[in-house]
């Protein structure tokens, strides 16, 4: 199976700061751009009691996995581009990796996982960013680091993410692994690495619509990509249905179709989770001015819980921090993905220069542990 896949979201979002009370348009990009993997598909597995949603390549390919060191920790290496990304996104992206370290913990037999993401630490003071000012990639920083860099879009809402690790088989290329960011919230610093981690869409299972209602119709952008396709020869259920047909016309509808080859042959649990970090809320993608003109009426919204042949319901915004949470599932997938290690005593960076744990991270994490209490 040949995987390379792009995709991206967009929900409508009350910002806490800049811009409380205010609906805006909030566009968010996350893909597998440069990633290409040829592996066996495996199983569509749904009888596995407590594991998330992950692509094949964390299966019986195990392609997608971050290298492991010499005890068997699985660590994801970051670097800033530079010191204004450092400075516009380092808070939150220590927030959004808090959020999972509150659930998950270290890497060890006790967590039951071997994950560990980390800042790489620069000897000697030397440049601790990416690359330098030429854009040259810095010697110090393992080659597969993940990017974390500022949109150079100012106005630009969301971001970007590759997903898991793309093998040196596949693309040996400096900076493969990033993570593109503008004006976002904490969950979105969380789902984002989700991503990173190897989780999917939950909303994209194949199962998806025993649990929810997607009403591509309410979609914004939606008559204007129905005429597009219209004219190339292509039927609306073909727009609103196939991730390849969508993205023709920059349409939303690929983050919520089950055909792409992202999703053939992923694994998923019983359960559906519609709480998952990783899950739409019933504003992603929804065209504004009928939000506006009908609010609260999950007739105009593409995204509604079902619930036992009922009426449909709005599937809620994330709570705020210190609130903002993921579930015991998106723990499970975690765990399912990075299977657990006998030991981390005597723990090495096995030469990559990764950092000690974040001190803020950690007091974060604290942090939202005494608040939730």
């Amino acid at each position: 199976m040949l995987i390379t896949t792009a995709y991206s979201e967009y929900r409508l979002l009350n910002l806490p700061s800049g811009a409380q009370g205010t609906m805006i348009l909030y566009i968010l990009l996350v893909g597998l751009l440069g990633l290409t993997l040829a592996c066996p598909p495996i199983t569509n597995d749904t009888s596995t009691p407590s594991q998330g949603y992950f692509g094949p390549w964390f299966g019986t390919d195990k392609s997608g996995l971050w290298p492991s060191n010499s005890d068997g920790i699985h660590e994801i290496p970051y670097c800033y581009l530079n010191q204004k990304s450092f400075d516009k996104l380092s808070t939150q992206v220590n927030i959004g990796w808090a959020i999972w370290f509150s659930s998950i913990g270290s890497p060890s037999a006790a967590s039951g996982h071997s994950l560990d993401f980390k800042r790489v630490n620069v000897p000697g003071g030397a440049n601790p960013w990416c690359r330098d000012e030429a854009g040259n990639w810095n010697t110090d920083i393992p080659k597969h680091a993940l990017v974390v860099y500022l949109d150079d879009d100012e106005q630009a809402l969301g971001g970007t993410t590759t997903v898991g690790y793309t093998p040196d088989e596949k693309n040996s290329d400096a900076g493969r692994h990033w993570m593109r960011m503008g004006t976002a919230t904490d969950w979105d610093y969380a789902h984002e690495l989700g991503h990173a981690f190897g989780l999917l869409h939950e909303h994209q299972r194949p199962d998806r619509d025993e649990h929810v209602k997607y009403n591509c119709k309410m979609l914004f952008g939606y008559n204007d990509a129905l005429l597009r396709a219209i004219k190339d020869g292509h039927l609306p259920l073909e727009l609103c249905s196939k991730a390849k047909i969508a993205n023709l016309y920059g349409f939303a509808a690929s983050q919520f179709t089950k055909d792409g080859n992202l999703i053939e042959g992923a694994t998923s649990s019983k359960e559906y989770d519609i709480h998952s970090i990783m899950h739409y809320t019933s504003i992603n993608f929804a065209d504004p001015a009928k939000v506006r003109k009908h609010p609260g009426d999950p007739e105009y919204l593409p995204l509604t819980k079902k619930e036992n042949g009922g009426p449909k319901e709005i599937i809620p915004e994330p709570e705020p921090f210190p609130d903002v949470d993921v579930t015991e599932l998106d723990v499970s997938a975690i765990k399912a993905i990075w299977m657990k290690v006998s030991s981390v005593a005597g723990k090495k960076d096995n030469g990559t220069g990764v950092a000690a744990p974040s001190t803020f991270a950690t007091a974060v994490a604290k942090t939202i542990a005494t608040l939730r209490q």
